[in-house]
């Protein structure tokens, strides 16, 4: 079992984490090719922000979750605060 994680007052768990953004991706046209790919836990920091690695074939794509609930997708700013 992942690890548990705190976004806006509420408890996930990692792996419920991952199945809120493989919900989503099919419905974001522009990312709705990574539907069935590779979803992994990569880090979090300490404000509290949570980033997978989302890979499928040779394309891949880094997804932070903030503390505020917000899904940045393709996130290309810093990982470790």
């Amino acid at each position: 079992m992942g690890q548990t994680f705190e976004i806006d007052g509420s408890t996930y768990t990692e792996e419920e984490l991952i199945d809120i953004l493989r919900e989503q991706i099919p419905g974001l046209k522009k990312y709705s090719h990574f539907a069935d790919a590779t979803i992994e836990f990569c880090s979090n920091n300490k404000e509290g922000e949570i980033f997978f690695y989302v890979t499928k074939n040779d394309e891949d794509m880094m997804v932070k979750i903030g503390q505020d609930g917000n899904i940045y997708w393709d996130w290309t700013g810093q990982v470790f605060g």
